[in-house]
């Protein structure tokens, strides 16, 4: 009778997480099937019901954990002797069984314990003045703005994908996986996602979270594990410092232009143009005069100069537009 290692590879890892309701079902299906299922599984519960401590493998030493399971097994052999009692072919072979099953319970609970306690190796991504990007262990994809830092795993072992932005800008695309939640701490907040794509602004002593596709959950801190939800085109703006919150609900266009080098105006203002290229194009820019009465701009710049930009605005407007020493602009409107 062969003893289903996949089985027991299962039963660890429903008892690892007991709340799977998946698994659970999975579990119960195929104790149902097999009567040889059925005695592994008795064994297996046993030892885990009267060995609390392999419930948190995580905190204790390998070696150690696999010598009381050891004692344990035994302790569970020497209960089950019965001397007067006649040694048939059915005894025998569940007696082999509970043996195999025993065997290979040590070598997996082993090997989860090592797995655990083994040091994870982290690295550190610094982009210096160039932006640059960086794809996880699970397929993940991080872009990462110039002057940004991020450390991660080489690999994730735990019931979260946890990583750390350390500084700066990064947008995230996150590989989805509903068992394994993507965690994002920043100093003492943190982003919980299970798919999902946005972008996280950690300059200027605010964290500004911005969703482009699915849901994410914002905590600023430990003393609210609530948080907030944000779903696609919101996203939130919370100051390290006073720990003020400010919700967002409709993010702009141009939330992800540093990394696509794309800028979208969609009935823009003047004013809202000339925020968003000194944000993008890292420049002074200072609007005078009556703009009031200007149209709305729609147009889209791909990978475009800012002075291919601002002959647009110089066509489309009755507009002057000076260049200062200092590198800012000043744009005269001459509208009367």
């Amino acid at each position: 009778m062969a003893i289903d290692e996949e089985f027991l590879r299962k039963i660890v890892q429903y008892l690892d997480n007991t709340e799977n309701a998946e698994a659970r079902n999975e579990i119960e299906l195929l104790v149902e099937q097999s009567k040889g299922n059925k005695v592994v599984y008795d064994q297996i519960i046993s030892i885990w019901n009267k060995f609390p401590e392999l419930k948190k493998l995580e905190y204790i030493n390998s070696d150690e954990a696999v010598s009381k399971i050891e004692l344990k097994l035994a302790e569970l052999e020497t209960a089950h002797v019965k001397p007067a009692a006649p040694q048939t072919a059915f005894s025998l072979l569940f007696k082999w069984a509970a043996a195999a099953a025993a065997v290979l319970l040590v070598g997996f609970f082993a090997y989860i314990s090592y797995n655990r306690f083994e040091k994870t190796t982290f690295f550190v991504k610094n982009t210096g003045n160039v932006a640059d990007s960086v794809t996880l262990a699970d397929g993940s994809i991080i872009y990462m703005d110039s002057l940004s830092a991020i450390k991660y795993p080489t690999v994730f072992k735990d019931k979260t994908r946890e990583i750390t932005l350390v500084q700066g800008r990064a947008f995230f695309k996150i590989h989805r996986d509903t068992l394994h939640p993507f965690v994002i701490k920043i100093n003492h907040s943190s982003v919980t996602v299970l798919g999902t794509s946005f972008n996280i602004d950690t300059r200027n002593k605010a964290i500004a979270l911005k969703v482009s596709t699915g849901h994410v959950k914002f905590q600023p801190n430990a003393n609210n594990p609530d948080g907030a939800i944000l779903h696609a085109g919101t996203g939130i703006i919370y100051n390290e410092v006073t720990g003020a919150e400010q919700l967002l609900y409709s993010v702009g266009a141009n939330n992800q232009s540093w990394f696509t080098h794309e800028l979208v105006f969609v009935d823009a203002s003047l004013t809202e143009v000339c925020k968003q290229l000194e944000e993008y194009y890292k420049v002074k820019i200072v609007l005078k005069g009556n703009t009031t009465a200007f149209e709305k701009l729609n147009a889209n710049f791909k990978e475009s100069k800012l002075t291919s930009v601002l002959e647009v605005l110089h066509d489309t407007y009755p507009i002057k537009i000076k260049q200062l020493g200092d590198g800012s602009y000043n744009i005269q409107s001459t509208h009367k």
